[in-house]
């Protein structure tokens, strides 16, 4: 499987706010172009989860049209699968009547009426994007996701030692960040009972004060 998180809150809230994503629509086409290219070439699932940089609806659809612009100009065909985070402000009135939504410790306090003048994503874990798995997505765009979750969910659903699936979950989650110097990307294996990870660049080895 390929996976990437195409989402941040470094930039802070400006993304979530008004919809519009950190990066360029050239530069995600180009990177989209590659993944797109070699989940073709390999045959395996590609996941995107927090599309437009927040997750929000609006991001899934926008990488959604640049990825069927793309299998349109490049031949690729795939089957698609767009998941949405989106909640809808009465929902989230109704939790916060019935006590189920408070602030965490030493954040502001909030109101009912914060969640019709905002926008608010529910962050996903695994299991949606193994529905879309079981259902024979072959590229899944995910809204507001967890970034551990991309990389653990295909070896979660095909039973593999969850132990070690979450923890080589967690130390890709941030792409080459675990390897010194740092490259753009990394790489990934699972068996039985150990797991691996390297970057693919012969000048750069994992290392655990990578950051």
């Amino acid at each position: 499987m390929i996976a990437c998180d195409a989402g941040s809150t470094d930039s802070g809230p400006a993304a979530l706010g008004s919809g519009t994503p950190k990066l360029s629509v050239q530069t995600v086409t180009r990177d989209l172009r590659l993944l797109l290219r070699a989940r073709d070439q390999l045959g395996v699932p590609l996941i995107i989860g927090s599309c437009g940089t927040s997750g929000r609806d609006i991001g899934v659809d926008w990488v959604a049209n640049i990825a069927r612009t793309i299998a349109a100009e490049e031949k690729l065909h795939f089957k698609l699968g767009l998941i949405y985070s989106d909640q809808p402000p009465e929902r989230l009135r109704e939790l916060y009547d019935a006590g189920r939504i408070t602030p965490l410790a030493n954040t502001p306090e909030i109101d009912r009426e914060l969640f019709e003048r905002s926008h608010t994503v529910a962050m996903m874990g695994v299991e949606p994007i193994q529905e879309a798995l079981k259902d024979g997505c072959e590229v899944i765009l995910a809204g507001r996701a967890s970034d551990t979750a991309l990389f653990a969910a295909v070896p979660h659903l095909k039973g593999a030692d969850p132990g070690l699936t979450w923890h080589m979950a967690k130390t890709i989650e941030c792409g080459a960040a675990c390897a010194i110097p740092r490259p753009r990307t990394a790489c990934s294996s699972l068996c039985a009972r150990t797991t691996s990870t390297s970057p693919p660049l012969p000048t750069a080895a994992a290392s655990p004060h990578g950051r």
